[in-house]
């Protein structure tokens, strides 16, 4: 996850968000940008680059937030949204924050692309304040929970790759793998045994490895 601060009060948002989309939309992203003057996201993914780099149904997320003294951004993955809903409901609500880069295949090219848009933000914000340097942003300007990897509900971690997935899946998007592991019962005395014990804690016989 990066986030960073611009201590500039006068960025046109919206500007931002439509020059982000021009030009990752002529790298072949599909890109959109939705919001208003004080908050703009800015969604972008690739055909099935989406499921092997971002994971099913996800979108590198660009989030931009004015501030009383500027501007703060973070960059994360989040479900690629419905414009129409996000119009219906006006202001943002905390679903549509993003959340942290997931880890496991994919990461690398993940973090890379967030690079290259946290790069390409900076720029464009030096092309409108060339005194806006990006920085941390100041203690006072603590970001959301949602912000700061802590996983909502509705997600489940792969138990082999650590990739985030819906609640209700089976399997794995990213490695295929089965998200719940089997359930083992001693042979002796039918105790069940906890994953990785090699004997059983109940009547200390031996578990059979498979």
């Amino acid at each position: 996850m990066d986030t960073r601060f611009y201590a500039a009060t006068n960025l046109d948002l919206e500007k931002l968000a439509a020059e982000l989309e021009r030009t990752f939309t002529a790298q072949g992203y599909q890109v959109q940008h939705f919001g208003n003057r004080d908050q703009m996201t800015v969604q972008m993914k690739k055909g099935g680059d989406v499921i092997a780099i971002l994971g099913m149904q996800s979108a590198l997320t660009l989030v931009m937030q004015r501030a009383p003294d500027g501007m703060r951004a973070m960059i994360g993955q989040q479900k690629w949204a419905d414009k129409a809903a996000v119009g219906a409901v006006g202001l943002f609500v905390p679903f549509l924050w993003p959340l942290m880069l997931t880890a496991g295949a994919g990461a690398v090219m993940q973090a890379t692309l967030a690079g290259q848009v946290m790069n390409a933000l900076d720029m464009l914000v030096y092309q409108q304040n060339p005194d806006a340097r990006p920085a941390p942003a100041p203690d006072h300007m603590s970001f959301p929970s949602q912000w700061l990897g802590k996983q909502p509900s509705n997600t489940v971690t792969c138990p082999n790759c650590k990739a985030e997935n819906e609640a209700g899946d089976s399997y794995c998007a990213n490695c295929g793998k089965p998200l719940t592991q089997e359930k083992v019962h001693c042979t002796n005395c039918g105790a069940e045994v906890r994953p990785g014990a090699a004997f059983c804690t109940k009547c200390g016989t031996e578990v059979a490895a498979e």
